[in-house]
Protein backbone atom coordinates (compact mmCIF):
# COMPACT_ATOMS: atom_id res chain seq x y z
CA UNK A 1 0.00 0.00 0.00
CA UNK A 2 2.85 2.38 0.83
CA UNK A 3 4.39 1.75 -2.58
CA UNK A 4 1.04 2.42 -4.21
CA UNK A 5 0.68 5.69 -2.27
CA UNK A 6 4.19 6.71 -3.29
CA UNK A 7 3.36 5.95 -6.90
CA UNK A 8 0.17 7.99 -6.59
CA UNK A 9 2.09 10.92 -5.09
CA UNK A 10 4.74 10.74 -7.82
CA UNK A 11 2.04 10.61 -10.49
CA UNK A 12 0.24 13.63 -9.02
CA UNK A 13 3.49 15.57 -8.74
CA UNK A 14 4.36 14.73 -12.35
CA UNK A 15 0.94 15.89 -13.52
CA UNK A 16 1.26 19.13 -11.55
CA UNK A 17 4.74 19.81 -12.94
CA UNK A 18 3.61 19.20 -16.51
CA UNK A 19 0.61 21.46 -15.98
CA UNK A 20 2.83 24.27 -14.66
CA UNK A 21 5.20 23.90 -17.62
CA UNK A 22 2.29 24.07 -20.04
CA UNK A 23 0.83 27.08 -18.24
CA UNK A 24 4.20 28.84 -18.39
CA UNK A 25 4.49 28.19 -22.12
CA UNK A 26 0.97 29.51 -22.77
CA UNK A 27 1.64 32.69 -20.77
CA UNK A 28 4.84 33.42 -22.69
CA UNK A 29 3.00 33.00 -26.00
CA UNK A 30 0.56 35.74 -24.98
CA UNK A 31 3.17 38.52 -24.83
CA UNK A 32 3.73 41.05 -27.63
CA UNK A 33 5.80 44.06 -28.72
CA UNK A 34 4.34 47.33 -30.04
CA UNK A 35 6.51 49.92 -31.80
CA UNK A 36 6.60 52.94 -34.08
CA UNK A 37 8.15 52.57 -37.55
CA UNK A 38 10.25 54.12 -38.85
CA UNK A 39 12.05 54.66 -35.55
CA UNK A 40 13.61 57.88 -36.87
CA UNK A 41 13.07 59.97 -39.99
CA UNK A 42 13.92 63.44 -41.28
CA UNK A 43 11.66 65.72 -43.32
CA UNK A 44 11.63 69.30 -44.56
CA UNK A 45 9.60 71.91 -42.68
CA UNK A 46 6.10 72.23 -44.10
CA UNK A 47 6.18 68.68 -45.45
CA UNK A 48 4.12 65.59 -44.69
CA UNK A 49 5.15 62.29 -43.16
CA UNK A 50 3.65 59.03 -41.94
CA UNK A 51 4.41 56.50 -39.23
CA UNK A 52 3.16 52.96 -38.73
CA UNK A 53 2.28 51.39 -35.39
CA UNK A 54 3.50 47.78 -35.59
CA UNK A 55 2.73 44.77 -33.41
CA UNK A 56 5.03 41.76 -33.20
CA UNK A 57 4.56 38.22 -31.91
CA UNK A 58 1.01 38.52 -30.63
CA UNK A 59 -1.27 35.53 -30.08
CA UNK A 60 -5.04 35.43 -30.66
CA UNK A 61 -5.52 39.23 -30.61
CA UNK A 62 -9.09 40.45 -30.98
CA UNK A 63 -8.66 44.12 -29.96
CA UNK A 64 -5.94 46.76 -30.04
CA UNK A 65 -5.77 50.32 -28.74
CA UNK A 66 -3.02 52.94 -28.52
CA UNK A 67 -2.40 56.68 -28.30
CA UNK A 68 0.44 58.29 -30.27
CA UNK A 69 1.46 61.54 -28.59
CA UNK A 70 3.09 64.36 -30.60
CA UNK A 71 3.93 68.06 -30.35
CA UNK A 72 0.88 69.95 -31.72
CA UNK A 73 2.83 73.21 -31.95
CA UNK A 74 4.81 71.91 -34.94
CA UNK A 75 2.73 69.08 -36.43
CA UNK A 76 -0.89 68.00 -36.82
CA UNK A 77 -2.39 64.56 -37.38
CA UNK A 78 -4.19 64.49 -40.74
CA UNK A 79 -5.39 60.90 -40.91
CA UNK A 80 -5.43 57.49 -39.24
CA UNK A 81 -5.70 54.39 -41.44
CA UNK A 82 -6.32 50.94 -40.01
CA UNK A 83 -3.68 48.34 -40.86
CA UNK A 84 -4.45 45.02 -42.51
CA UNK A 85 -3.36 42.83 -39.58
CA UNK A 86 -6.47 42.76 -37.38
CA UNK A 87 -8.77 43.00 -40.42
CA UNK A 88 -7.39 39.67 -41.62
CA UNK A 89 -9.51 38.11 -38.84
CA UNK A 90 -12.80 39.62 -40.05
CA UNK A 91 -14.85 42.82 -39.84
CA UNK A 92 -13.59 45.34 -37.29
CA UNK A 93 -15.19 48.13 -35.27
CA UNK A 94 -12.96 51.24 -35.56
CA UNK A 95 -12.70 54.19 -33.17
CA UNK A 96 -10.29 57.02 -34.09
CA UNK A 97 -9.74 60.42 -32.44
CA UNK A 98 -7.32 63.07 -33.74
CA UNK A 99 -6.73 65.70 -31.06
CA UNK A 100 -4.50 68.39 -32.58
CA UNK A 101 -4.93 70.61 -29.53
CA UNK A 102 -3.33 68.30 -26.97
CA UNK A 103 -1.32 66.33 -29.54
CA UNK A 104 -2.83 62.84 -29.36
CA UNK A 105 -3.82 60.44 -32.15
CA UNK A 106 -5.97 57.68 -30.66
CA UNK A 107 -7.11 54.51 -32.39
CA UNK A 108 -8.95 51.41 -31.24
CA UNK A 109 -10.00 48.46 -33.39
CA UNK A 110 -11.99 45.39 -32.33
CA UNK A 111 -13.08 42.30 -34.22
CA UNK A 112 -16.87 42.15 -34.37
CA UNK A 113 -17.10 38.36 -34.10
CA UNK A 114 -16.57 36.90 -30.58
CA UNK A 115 -13.92 34.27 -29.79
CA UNK A 116 -11.89 35.29 -32.85
CA UNK A 117 -8.29 36.50 -32.86
CA UNK A 118 -5.26 36.94 -35.11
CA UNK A 119 -1.73 35.73 -34.49
CA UNK A 120 1.65 36.95 -35.69
CA UNK A 121 2.95 40.42 -36.58
CA UNK A 122 1.68 43.30 -38.69
CA UNK A 123 0.52 46.91 -38.96
CA UNK A 124 -2.10 48.14 -36.48
CA UNK A 125 -2.47 51.64 -37.95
CA UNK A 126 -0.80 54.24 -40.17
CA UNK A 127 -0.90 57.84 -38.95
CA UNK A 128 -0.30 60.76 -41.33
CA UNK A 129 1.00 64.17 -40.24
CA UNK A 130 1.40 67.69 -41.63
CA UNK A 131 4.19 69.93 -40.32
CA UNK A 132 4.41 73.70 -39.95
CA UNK A 133 6.59 75.59 -42.41
CA UNK A 134 8.44 77.27 -39.53
CA UNK A 135 9.08 74.06 -37.57
CA UNK A 136 12.62 72.89 -36.86
CA UNK A 137 14.11 70.36 -34.43
CA UNK A 138 13.68 66.76 -33.23
CA UNK A 139 10.37 65.64 -31.76
CA UNK A 140 9.30 62.46 -29.98
CA UNK A 141 6.38 60.31 -31.10
CA UNK A 142 5.42 58.51 -27.89
CA UNK A 143 3.11 55.51 -27.59
CA UNK A 144 0.93 55.41 -24.47
CA UNK A 145 -2.25 53.68 -23.28
CA UNK A 146 -1.44 50.56 -25.29
CA UNK A 147 -4.09 47.92 -24.59
CA UNK A 148 -4.40 44.51 -26.25
CA UNK A 149 -7.00 41.80 -25.66
CA UNK A 150 -7.64 38.34 -27.06
CA UNK A 151 -10.79 37.08 -28.74
CA UNK A 152 -12.41 36.47 -25.34
CA UNK A 153 -11.63 39.93 -23.98
CA UNK A 154 -8.72 38.81 -21.78
CA UNK A 155 -5.80 41.22 -21.55
CA UNK A 156 -2.66 40.38 -23.55
CA UNK A 157 0.70 41.20 -22.00
CA UNK A 158 2.75 43.87 -23.79
CA UNK A 159 6.42 42.97 -23.37
CA UNK A 160 7.91 46.15 -24.83
CA UNK A 161 6.92 49.47 -26.39
CA UNK A 162 9.26 51.41 -28.70
CA UNK A 163 8.62 55.07 -29.55
CA UNK A 164 9.63 57.03 -32.65
CA UNK A 165 11.26 60.37 -33.45
CA UNK A 166 10.97 62.81 -36.34
CA UNK A 167 13.49 65.52 -37.20
CA UNK A 168 12.13 68.57 -39.02
CA UNK A 169 14.71 70.56 -40.94
CA UNK A 170 14.45 73.93 -42.65
CA UNK A 171 14.66 73.39 -46.39
CA UNK A 172 18.13 74.26 -47.59
CA UNK A 173 19.06 75.41 -51.09
CA UNK A 174 21.64 72.96 -52.43
CA UNK A 175 24.99 74.43 -53.38
CA UNK A 176 25.77 73.69 -57.05
CA UNK A 177 28.81 71.52 -57.64
CA UNK A 178 31.72 73.33 -59.32
CA UNK A 179 32.41 72.34 -62.91
CA UNK A 180 35.49 72.62 -65.05
CA UNK A 181 35.34 75.53 -67.52
CA UNK A 182 34.98 74.45 -71.14
CA UNK A 183 38.00 74.55 -73.43
CA UNK A 184 38.44 77.89 -75.17
CA UNK A 185 37.15 79.88 -72.17
CA UNK A 186 40.45 80.06 -70.34
CA UNK A 187 40.21 76.61 -68.78
CA UNK A 188 41.96 73.39 -69.57
CA UNK A 189 39.10 70.94 -69.03
CA UNK A 190 35.52 70.23 -69.94
CA UNK A 191 32.27 70.49 -67.99
CA UNK A 192 31.13 66.97 -67.00
CA UNK A 193 28.16 65.51 -68.81
CA UNK A 194 25.18 65.56 -66.40
CA UNK A 195 23.68 62.20 -65.44
CA UNK A 196 20.32 61.85 -67.19
CA UNK A 197 17.26 61.67 -64.94
CA UNK A 198 15.29 58.41 -65.39
CA UNK A 199 12.14 59.00 -67.40
CA UNK A 200 8.87 57.55 -66.08
CA UNK A 201 7.23 54.97 -68.35
CA UNK A 202 4.01 56.48 -69.67
CA UNK A 203 1.19 55.59 -72.07
CA UNK A 204 -2.14 57.20 -72.94
CA UNK A 205 -5.34 56.35 -74.83
CA UNK A 206 -8.24 58.52 -76.02
CA UNK A 207 -11.85 57.39 -76.54
CA UNK A 208 -14.30 59.50 -78.53
CA UNK A 209 -17.61 58.22 -77.15
CA UNK A 210 -18.44 55.98 -74.17
CA UNK A 211 -22.03 55.21 -73.18
CA UNK A 212 -23.49 54.95 -69.68
CA UNK A 213 -22.65 51.66 -67.96
CA UNK A 214 -20.37 50.50 -70.77
CA UNK A 215 -17.27 48.73 -69.47
CA UNK A 216 -14.28 50.08 -71.37
CA UNK A 217 -11.15 47.95 -71.52
CA UNK A 218 -8.10 50.18 -71.81
CA UNK A 219 -4.78 48.58 -72.75
CA UNK A 220 -2.07 50.59 -70.99
CA UNK A 221 1.49 49.38 -70.35
CA UNK A 222 0.45 45.82 -71.25
CA UNK A 223 -2.30 45.85 -68.59
CA UNK A 224 -6.05 45.98 -69.14
CA UNK A 225 -7.68 48.73 -67.08
CA UNK A 226 -11.47 48.31 -66.91
CA UNK A 227 -13.54 51.43 -66.29
CA UNK A 228 -17.28 52.21 -66.22
CA UNK A 229 -18.95 55.65 -66.26
CA UNK A 230 -22.24 56.83 -64.77
CA UNK A 231 -23.19 58.82 -67.89
CA UNK A 232 -22.30 59.25 -71.54
CA UNK A 233 -18.86 60.81 -71.97
CA UNK A 234 -16.73 61.77 -74.95
CA UNK A 235 -13.13 62.62 -75.81
CA UNK A 236 -11.92 60.78 -72.71
CA UNK A 237 -8.14 60.72 -72.37
CA UNK A 238 -6.66 58.20 -69.91
CA UNK A 239 -2.97 58.22 -69.01
CA UNK A 240 -0.97 55.84 -66.82
CA UNK A 241 2.56 56.50 -65.63
CA UNK A 242 4.96 54.22 -63.73
CA UNK A 243 6.68 56.71 -61.44
CA UNK A 244 10.42 56.46 -60.87
CA UNK A 245 9.94 57.62 -57.27
CA UNK A 246 7.26 58.87 -54.92
CA UNK A 247 6.12 62.46 -55.59
CA UNK A 248 7.78 64.72 -53.03
CA UNK A 249 4.54 66.37 -51.91
CA UNK A 250 2.82 63.23 -50.59
CA UNK A 251 3.63 60.98 -47.59
CA UNK A 252 5.03 57.48 -47.87
CA UNK A 253 2.49 54.78 -48.59
CA UNK A 254 1.94 52.17 -45.86
CA UNK A 255 3.92 48.94 -45.94
CA UNK A 256 6.88 47.99 -48.12
CA UNK A 257 6.31 49.78 -51.43
CA UNK A 258 7.04 48.04 -54.71
CA UNK A 259 5.98 50.80 -57.11
CA UNK A 260 4.08 54.08 -57.39
CA UNK A 261 1.65 54.61 -60.28
CA UNK A 262 -0.27 57.62 -61.50
CA UNK A 263 -3.53 57.34 -63.44
CA UNK A 264 -4.88 60.55 -64.94
CA UNK A 265 -8.16 61.11 -66.77
CA UNK A 266 -9.20 64.19 -68.77
CA UNK A 267 -12.57 65.60 -69.88
CA UNK A 268 -14.36 63.60 -67.17
CA UNK A 269 -15.12 64.63 -63.59
CA UNK A 270 -14.38 62.30 -60.69
CA UNK A 271 -18.12 61.99 -59.99
CA UNK A 272 -18.70 60.54 -63.48
CA UNK A 273 -16.64 57.40 -62.76
CA UNK A 274 -18.68 54.49 -61.43
CA UNK A 275 -15.77 52.13 -60.84
CA UNK A 276 -12.43 51.04 -62.25
CA UNK A 277 -10.51 47.78 -61.98
CA UNK A 278 -6.72 48.02 -62.02
CA UNK A 279 -4.63 44.89 -62.64
CA UNK A 280 -0.99 44.55 -61.61
CA UNK A 281 1.68 41.85 -61.49
CA UNK A 282 4.10 41.21 -58.63
CA UNK A 283 7.48 39.57 -59.37
CA UNK A 284 8.05 36.56 -57.15
CA UNK A 285 11.72 37.52 -56.99
CA UNK A 286 10.81 40.80 -55.24
CA UNK A 287 8.38 39.05 -52.89
CA UNK A 288 11.08 36.58 -51.84
CA UNK A 289 13.90 39.13 -51.56
CA UNK A 290 11.78 41.46 -49.38
CA UNK A 291 10.28 38.56 -47.36
CA UNK A 292 6.75 39.76 -48.21
CA UNK A 293 3.59 37.83 -47.32
CA UNK A 294 1.74 37.55 -50.69
CA UNK A 295 -1.61 37.69 -48.86
CA UNK A 296 -0.84 41.26 -47.69
CA UNK A 297 -0.07 42.72 -51.12
CA UNK A 298 -2.53 45.46 -52.02
CA UNK A 299 -3.08 48.56 -54.11
CA UNK A 300 -3.36 51.82 -52.15
CA UNK A 301 -4.94 55.01 -53.50
CA UNK A 302 -3.83 58.49 -52.42
CA UNK A 303 -6.99 60.58 -52.19
CA UNK A 304 -7.91 63.70 -50.19
CA UNK A 305 -4.59 63.74 -48.38
CA UNK A 306 -4.50 60.13 -47.12
CA UNK A 307 -3.58 56.68 -48.37
CA UNK A 308 -6.59 54.38 -48.69
CA UNK A 309 -6.03 50.60 -49.04
CA UNK A 310 -8.21 49.13 -51.81
CA UNK A 311 -9.88 45.74 -51.92
CA UNK A 312 -7.27 43.66 -53.71
CA UNK A 313 -7.62 40.07 -54.93
CA UNK A 314 -5.20 37.51 -56.25
CA UNK A 315 -6.44 36.50 -59.72
CA UNK A 316 -3.68 34.21 -60.97
CA UNK A 317 -0.09 33.06 -60.82
CA UNK A 318 2.64 31.81 -63.11
CA UNK A 319 6.30 30.86 -62.78
CA UNK A 320 7.59 34.40 -62.27
CA UNK A 321 4.61 36.53 -61.19
CA UNK A 322 1.54 36.63 -58.96
CA UNK A 323 -1.32 38.51 -60.62
CA UNK A 324 -3.62 40.84 -58.65
CA UNK A 325 -6.60 43.07 -59.32
CA UNK A 326 -8.00 45.98 -57.28
CA UNK A 327 -11.19 48.05 -57.49
CA UNK A 328 -11.29 51.83 -57.12
CA UNK A 329 -13.90 54.57 -57.43
CA UNK A 330 -11.49 57.04 -58.96
CA UNK A 331 -8.11 57.56 -60.60
CA UNK A 332 -5.18 59.34 -58.96
CA UNK A 333 -1.81 58.25 -57.50
CA UNK A 334 -1.50 54.62 -56.39
CA UNK A 335 1.09 52.54 -54.56
CA UNK A 336 1.59 48.78 -54.67
CA UNK A 337 2.79 47.53 -51.28
CA UNK A 338 2.90 44.56 -48.93
CA UNK A 339 3.85 43.56 -45.40
CA UNK A 340 6.72 41.42 -44.12
CA UNK A 341 6.03 37.78 -43.23
CA UNK A 342 5.29 37.18 -39.57
CA UNK A 343 7.44 34.07 -39.03
CA UNK A 344 6.37 31.17 -36.81
CA UNK A 345 3.03 31.89 -35.21
CA UNK A 346 3.01 31.81 -31.43
CA UNK A 347 -0.45 30.26 -31.31
CA UNK A 348 0.66 27.25 -33.32
CA UNK A 349 3.62 26.81 -31.00
CA UNK A 350 1.37 26.98 -27.95
CA UNK A 351 -0.95 24.38 -29.44
CA UNK A 352 2.00 22.10 -30.14
CA UNK A 353 3.14 22.47 -26.51
CA UNK A 354 -0.33 21.57 -25.23
CA UNK A 355 -0.46 18.60 -27.60
CA UNK A 356 2.85 17.25 -26.33
CA UNK A 357 1.86 17.84 -22.70
CA UNK A 358 -1.46 16.09 -23.26
CA UNK A 359 0.23 13.07 -24.81
CA UNK A 360 2.71 12.84 -21.92
CA UNK A 361 -0.11 13.08 -19.36
CA UNK A 362 -2.01 10.25 -21.01
CA UNK A 363 1.11 8.04 -21.07
CA UNK A 364 1.89 8.77 -17.39
CA UNK A 365 -1.67 8.02 -16.26
CA UNK A 366 -1.89 4.78 -18.26
CA UNK A 367 1.52 3.62 -17.00
CA UNK A 368 0.60 4.41 -13.39
CA UNK A 369 -2.72 2.55 -13.57
CA UNK A 370 -1.07 -0.44 -15.20
CA UNK A 371 1.68 -0.53 -12.54
CA UNK A 372 -0.80 -0.32 -9.64
CA UNK A 373 -2.97 -3.10 -11.06
CA UNK A 374 0.06 -5.29 -11.61
CA UNK A 375 1.22 -4.85 -7.99
CA UNK A 376 -2.22 -5.72 -6.66
CA UNK A 377 -2.10 -9.01 -8.50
Amino acid sequence: MRKERRIGIITAATLALLFLLALSAATTAGAATVKVEPVTQSISAGGEFSVRVIIEDVTDMGMDQAVLNFDPSVMQASGIIEGEFLKSGGTTLPVIIMDNTDGAATFSYSLMAPDVGVTGSGVLATINFDTDASAEGSYDLELTEVVLADGNGKKIIVDAIFDGKVTIESELTPTPSPTEPPAGDGGDGFAPTPTPTPTPIEEEKTYKNITTGEEVKVELLDKELKITFKKNVSEVKITVKELVEKPADIPDAPGIVFRYLEYHIENVSAEDIEKATIPFDMPKSWIVSENIDPATIRLNRYYEGVWNPLRTEKVGEDTDYIHYSAETEGLSIFAISGEKKTGVEALSAARRVWGIVGAVLVIVVIASVWYIKKKRK
